[in-house]
């Protein structure tokens, strides 16, 4: 399962480059346009960003320590 979850990890910050987000360094507007968690979006019934904002990740480096996190837990 693990495993499955880090696969999903990878292939969500693919999707998200994919959707124009600047793979080294995003802007806090790239991040919220491709699904990030933003309170007034959220209050206007978008709540998929409570999901979505768990799944993007501000680079690769922030992506390799969740992963490492994850597969250590």
């Amino acid at each position: 399962m693990t495993r499955v979850a880090i696969a999903v990890l990878v292939l969500c910050f693919a999707g998200s480059i994919w959707l124009g987000v600047d793979w080294s360094s995003p802007t806090a507007r790239q991040l919220i346009d491709a699904g990030g968690n933003f309170g007034p979006k959220l209050l206007e019934g978008e709540w998929w960003r409570l999901v979505t904002g768990a799944l993007l990740h501000a680079g690769p480096i922030h992506l390799l320590f969740n992963v490492a996190a994850l597969y250590s837990a």
